[in-house]
């Protein structure tokens, strides 16, 4: 099974000095809201253009950003994960959701599996 985590940083306003921020605007002053989570139960689909592909909708609503925030992302499993590629690139960021596209060779079937 693959799950993923992920971990939320947001950008508002306040008494940080960012370099740059999500939206590439430079040396604002901002607030800084964390996020974690998990992926948890939310099955991985098959990716309709690639049939080694699968994907996944992240909801981050209960996170409350107000804008994109910059998302980390990483894959745990117990078998499969090492072999993936796009684990850490994320599509489709607002401020209430992401998608991750996976290439892999095995099935969301699999991926939703134990183990």
């Amino acid at each position: 099974m693959f799950l993923l985590l992920f971990v939320l940083l947001a950008l508002a306003s306040g008494n940080v000095v960012l370099l740059r921020d999500a939206d590439n605007t430079r040396g604002r002053d901002i607030c800084v809201r964390t996020c974690s989570g998990s992926s948890g139960e939310t099955p991985w689909t098959t990716y309709s253009s690639n049939p080694n592909g699968i994907m996944i909708d992240v909801d981050m609503t209960g996170c409350e950003f107000i804008a994109p925030p910059n998302v980390v992302t990483s894959i745990d499993g117990a078998n499969w994960h090492w072999s993936v590629k796009g684990s850490s690139s994320t599509y489709a960021l607002t401020p209430t959701s992401f998608k991750i596209y996976l290439q892999t060779g095995i099935s969301a079937a699999k991926a939703n599996g134990p183990g």
